[in-house]
């Protein structure tokens, strides 16, 4: 079976709501398993680098400020 990996953006309100953890047990209830985690502010540039396809736009907007 192949390796799968998935990365996770979470977002700007969550961190300030201090849900963090709660969204890591979420992923290990799903039988996932935490390997890396940073915490950064990406640029818009890096941000929209990420993102593909028609949703960028939205899911930039829904995001709220992202940082210059």
């Amino acid at each position: 079976m192949a390796l799968e990996r998935t990365l996770s953006i979470i977002k700007p309100d969550a961190v300030a709501r201090n849900v963090i953890g709660a969204i890591y047990q979420r992923f290990e209830q799903a039988g996932l398993r935490v390997i890396a985690a940073r915490m950064r502010q990406l640029s818009r540039a890096e941000a929209e680098g990420i993102l593909c396809g028609a949703s960028r736009a939205s899911v930039l907007q829904d995001a709220g400020r992202v940082h210059d």
